[in-house]
Parts: structure tokens; sequence; C-alpha cells
């Protein structure tokens, strides 16, 4: 999960916001500082409208508030004390700690616009060797494994084998560690 936060992350804040169909795509693309002509790594014009700092953090609350994994425990922060999107960001995420007292989100981070198309240009795929699909996007969301990656590499300390068969599944960083566990029957069996 980590690679498609990092990739919905760092083209959102590339574009100042916006997915199609979602409840913040009133503000895509509205920014403070819109870049003009053309973007050399898609080749087409740049999509972004003038638009405010205040409104690049609407955006940001009501982005994070419709795809942030941990959205209910995201504290309620006044935008007007970030000087910048980037840091009204950086709220914007949990501050619960894990058993073992490593931060619960550890995935929370940008990347430039630059330095994420170098690296998502570089034929490197990073993952946990599966493939989720998207069954539902709304409260209560639902996310199953689409496909599970043949011969991926094992850590037994840390890693769960998926029985082919066995599902439904679903998957979620473990609260102890942070290495990715999953639940038979949805909610009603073991890591």
């Amino acid at each position: 999960m980590r690679p498609i936060l990092l990739a919905v992350l760092s083209l959102a804040l590339a574009r100042c916001g916006g997915d199609e169909g979602a409840p913040w795509k009133q503000l895509e693309a509205k920014c403070a500082t819109p870049r003009y002509g053309t973007d050399p790594f898609t080749n087409k014009a740049y999509p972004d409208q003038k638009g405010s700092l205040d409104d690049e953090k609407k955006w940001l609350r009501a982005w994070i508030d419709d795809t942030y994994l941990w959205y209910s425990e995201v504290p309620a922060v006044d935008p007007a004390g970030y000087p910048t999107a980037l840091a009204y960001f950086d709220a914007l995420k949990t501050s619960a700690v894990t058993a073992s007292g490593k931060p619960k989100d550890q995935f929370h981070f940008t990347y430039d616009t630059a330095q994420w198309e170098q690296l998502s240009q570089a034929s490197v795929e990073v993952g946990y060797g599966i493939t989720l699909a998207v069954l539902s996007r709304k409260v209560p969301r639902q996310y199953i494994i689409a496909y599970v990656e043949p011969n991926a590499p094992l850590d037994p300390a840390r890693d769960k084998r998926i029985v082919p068969g066995s599902g439904p599944y679903a998957v979620m960083p473990s609260p102890v560690d942070g290495s990715i566990w999953y639940t038979v029957g949805v909610f009603g069996g073991t890591p």
C-alpha cells in the first residue's frame, strides 16, 4: 500500500488536488502559485488554475478525510496556523503509536514533483507482493486482494502468506511493527 499512497499523494500534490468523482474535486488544481506551459513529464498543459493557499489547505483536508486510512484519528487543526500546504499536510495524520512505540502511520510523507517523476520512471517496482482491488471508496471502505505476486520474497518473522481460495481478506499494517498482515474472512480470522 505504500507505493499506492505515495503515488496518489505525489500526483495529487503535483496537481494541487483532485481526482474524478471525489468530494474534493471542486478544488482540483486550484493552486496559490499555478504552473503554466507544458508539463515535461506528460507533455500536456498544466491543469493548474489560480487559487489560494486556503484552497490548497481545504483540498488537503477533504482529500485526507476521504482517502486516509486513519481518517477518524486526524486531529481538527486550524489550517490558519500553518504557513504552507505542506506544513498543514504534515499535521493531518494520526499521532497514535503502536505497542512498540513506533508511529502508527509511517507512510505519511511527500516527494517533490521532479523527484517523484524521476523515481516513477526508473523502472523499479516496490510493493508488498499484492495488488489490491477497490470495492468501495466510501465509508466503510472495502479493498480486496486481486493478485498475489508469485515467488515474492518471504520474511517468516513478518510476512503471513495468503492461501489461495481461503479469502476474503482484509490487509493492513500490523499495529505492532508495521509489517503487512491480513485477516481471513475480513474481520473474523487471525493475522
